[in-house]
C-alpha cells in the first residue's frame, strides 16, 4: 500500500502543520485504536505474551526496552485502552 504525501505546511513561528483530509485522519485513528485493541487483548489473554510483545517490538520501536526496568517486576494487568478514566 503506498501512501500518498500529505501537504505539509511551514510556520514561522509555531509548529509545521500537516494537511489532510477529515476522512484520512478518521482512517488514521481507526488503524491505531484496532492496533492497541489487538495488542492489549494478545498481552492479556495470553500468558508470557508482554514479554513476547517486548522482545519483537524494539524492532519497530527502538525506545520500548527504556519503557522497562529489566528487573522483571510486575506492572500489574495491561489497562483496557478503552477506559479513559
Amino acid at each position: 500500500m503506498q501512501e500518498s504525501p500529505r501537504p505539509l505546511l511551514h510556520r514561522r513561528d509555531a509548529e509545521d502543520l500537516v494537511l489532510t483530509t477529515a476522512a484520512r485522519a478518521e482512517q488514521d485513528q481507526t488503524a491505531v485504536s484496532a492496533a492497541t485493541r489487538i495488542l492489549s487483548a494478545m498481552a492479556r489473554r495470553e500468558p508470557g505474551s508482554t514479554e513476547r510483545l517486548l522482545d519483537i517490538l524494539p524492532d519497530a520501536f527502538p525506545w520500548v526496552p527504556a519503557l522497562t526496568s529489566g528487573h522483571g517486576e510486575d506492572h500489574g494487568p495491561v489497562p483496557d485502552p478503552r477506559d479513559v478514566s
